[in-house]
């Protein structure tokens, strides 16, 4: 026969487990503590998309130290391989307080190569994917790449994307580069401005303009669409502060060469783990 002391323990030992089992339904971090597994919460999510980008960048290091051992110029080849086409940014686009994360990588696994990068921002304690795997895609003539980061103008922050195209018929002569200026949101990427430069090389262009009559004997420069000179040209791209970019003038001084100064996966895997 049941004493009433054991009646009531038997009772607690039901509400207990009750209560324990309410919390663990409605709580994923009672349940990550109950079986001891961590659960990342705000900018802790970001640490294994950062993670994700470090290896790539590893993998593909070692691909290319491998492929270039007995080369005397591995070692600044492998520099600004891995500078180029891998590296990310912490940083608040929108200005909404919370910093979005952006990861640049490179796939050569496809038959053409290409440049991939996306954004990821933070909404309700949740990962939110504003863009993934967006095309940074480059016809390109020796090591010039295309790249991505911040412009600023105004108090307002937006993303800046480089692309560089050369055709095949006569590239030492003319290059094309885009450059577009996106107002980061929620619901993706706003395109916001386009400029376009076409370089040409005047010396070589006059040199074999009759050989080659598409190739241009001067420089042509365009904002939204419309034909600009090159002081306008010029003063656009300089109303924006660029961050995480290097800007440098052309030999010819009639445009600008843009490369990114962004953060190696490494380093940026630290920066997120730090905040």
């Amino acid at each position: 026969m049941k004493t009433k002391a054991s009646v009531i323990l038997a009772a607690l030992s039901v509400l207990l487990s009750v209560t324990v089992f309410s919390g663990c339904v409605k709580s994923e971090d009672a349940v990550g503590t109950a079986m001891n597994i961590p659960i990342k919460t705000g900018y802790g999510m970001y640490e294994s998309l950062a993670s994700d980008l470090n290896a790539k960048a590893d993998k593909y290091k070692k691909e290319l130290e491998s492929k270039l051992k007995k080369s005397s110029e591995k070692k600044s080849i492998v520099k600004r391989e891995m500078s180029e086409n891998f590296y990310g940014l912490l940083y608040d686009f929108d200005n909404n307080g919370t910093k979005e994360l952006l990861t640049y990588s490179y796939n050569n696994k496809t038959e053409d190569p290409e440049n991939l990068y996306s954004i990821y921002t933070i909404k309700n304690n949740q990962l939110k994917t504003v863009v993934k795997n967006r095309k940074n895609y480059i016809s390109y003539v020796g090591n010039e790449r295309g790249c991505v980061g911040i412009a600023s103008k105004n108090g307002k922050n937006y993303l800046f994307e480089v692309k560089s195209n050369a055709p095949t018929d006569f590239s030492e002569v003319r290059r094309t580069y885009n450059y577009t200026v996106y107002n980061i949101t929620n619901s993706g990427l706003k395109k916001l401005n386009t400029a376009k430069w076409v370089e040409v090389n005047s010396a070589i262009g006059k040199k074999y303009h009759k050989e080659y009559p598409k190739a241009y004997t001067k420089s042509q420069y365009k904002i939204d669409g419309k034909k600009v000179d090159k002081t306008k040209f010029m003063n656009f791209i300089n109303s924006f502060k660029l961050k995480n970019l290097k800007k440098e003038k052309a030999v010819e001084k009639d445009g600008y060469y843009i490369t990114s100064s962004a953060s190696a996966p490494d380093k940026l895997l630290k920066q997120v783990k730090k905040l």
